[in-house]
């Protein structure tokens, strides 16, 4: 297997209309540099979200799946495969490609990249911007089974597609923060706890403490009042 470098990747755009539209300027170092474009869908949302205009902004926020559609429709000749991924400056922000890293020889169609925010901060992206690298590299002559699958001729962003990812994700920073705020609510939950079995406990044994005083009042009472008949049947009976 050969990977194509720019110049190869410029004649093959002649002959097989690799990708199109197609940017001259767009192609470094051996790859090309889809465009992010007009759709992408958010777990946190209901529906697709489509950028009309030209550097229509999309958020990702952190610990969210998403989907974006590339501006190009892209085909991979049947003798030739692709492999794509996200751009480092992007990746560093935390966003990664949770996608298939490959396309297969014989498809042709716009690309939807699954990604995941595993950053603290939103990652936004706007229509237009050059973020997915694609490579191409030769298969050897044999390869007559090119793709016929259900994504061949894609163009949009499908009701399948966001039914398939719906439904908020909580990313780890927001996991931990509600950790936090579940130990908090404890503490305080602890501390007013504390605080009324200290009242309850102190109303219980001032209740004792009076119980024990009226009982020993009572108790040396009738003891003094005992003695005092005790002493004065005895004065009677030695007179």
């Amino acid at each position: 297997m050969a990977f194509w470098g720019s110049d190869t990747i410029r004649q093959r755009q002649i002959t097989d209309y690799l990708v199109l539209p197609f940017e001259n300027a767009k192609i470094k170092h051996g790859q090309y540099l889809l465009s992010v474009g007009p759709e992408s869908f958010i777990t946190v949302n209901d529906i697709k979200n489509e950028m009309k205009g030209l550097y229509d902004q999309v958020s990702i926020e952190p610990g969210q799946f998403a989907i974006i559609l590339t501006e190009e429709t892209v085909t991979v000749p049947k003798n030739a495969i692709a492999f794509i991924s996200i751009r480092a400056s992007i990746k560093f922000r935390g966003l990664i490609n949770v996608s298939g890293f490959h396309v297969d020889p014989g498809f042709s169609g716009r690309l939807k990249f699954a990604v995941y925010n595993a950053g603290p901060n939103p990652v936004v992206l706007e229509r237009g911007q050059a973020a997915f690298p694609i490579w191409f590299a030769d298969t050897d002559d044999g390869n007559s089974d090119e793709y016929d699958g259900d994504h061949k001729d894609q163009r949009h962003i499908t009701a399948n597609d966001v039914n398939n990812l719906r439904g908020r994700i909580a990313s780890p920073n927001a996991l931990k923060q509600e950790i936090d705020d579940l130990k908090q609510l404890i503490n305080k939950n602890h501390d007013s706890l504390s605080h009324r079995l200290t009242i309850w406990t102190s109303i219980a044994v001032a209740t004792f403490m009076l119980f024990v005083g009226i009982w020993a009042k009572e108790y040396f009472f009738n003891s003094k009042t005992y003695q005092d008949k005790e002493q004065s049947t005895a004065s009677h009976t030695q007179k």
